[in-house]
Formats: structure tokens, C-alpha cells, sequence
């Protein structure tokens, strides 16, 4: 991965997710930095998360390994969200009721 924030392509619509949800750019440079966890997230991109062990290895707090970020095959930050870790595996929270 990279060394910086600044060298990431964020997309606009990753940088309004991470102000709709409270993400700032360093939690998302540590994100990028420290994550461990790769998913397949279709259509060759990949969902990249901080593992809870890692977090608390690194004295991260568990905020970051609640966080996951989509990268598009070119390495460009597509969007960020809050990961749920339940019975059924790993979820985007889907809105609102």
C-alpha cells in the first residue's frame, strides 16, 4: 500500500462518505496504512479492513477495525463505511428503516 494519504486517489464520493460518517483523512490514511483484511468486493475491487487483533496490537482503538474502505483495481478509494460484524459475517449497515 502507500505511504500517504496524499498519494491516494480519493473519489468525490468517497470523500462525502467520509464526512457523512465521521471519517477523518488520518483515520482513513491509517486505514489504508495498517489494514490486513482484503475481501473481494466485485468487479475487481476489494474491501480492505483493519483486523481487531492488529488494531489493539498497534494500540488503535477498535474504531479503526470497524472501518473498511472499497479501492477500485487502480488503487483509487472508491467509498468508506462503518463495517457490522455479526452472526452472519461482515455488513454495510443498509440505511435507515
Amino acid at each position: 500500500m502507500r505511504d500517504t494519504i496524499s498519494e491516494l486517489h480519493v473519489t468525490k464520493h468517497a470523500t462525502l462518505r467520509c464526512q457523512q460518517r465521521g471519517i477523518r483523512r488520518e483515520d482513513l490514511a491509517a486505514l489504508i496504512f495498517y489494514a490486513d483484511i482484503e475481501v473481494p468486493a466485485g468487479d475487481r475491487a476489494i474491501l480492505i479492513q483493519v483486523s481487531k487483533a492488529r488494531a489493539r496490537q498497534l494500540n488503535l482503538g477498535d474504531g479503526l477495525a470497524r472501518m473498511g474502505a472499497i479501492l477500485s483495481d487502480d488503487g483509487a478509494i472508491v467509498t468508506v463505511a462503518r463495517i457490522h460484524n455479526n452472526r452472519r459475517g461482515r455488513a454495510w449497515r443498509r440505511g435507515r428503516n
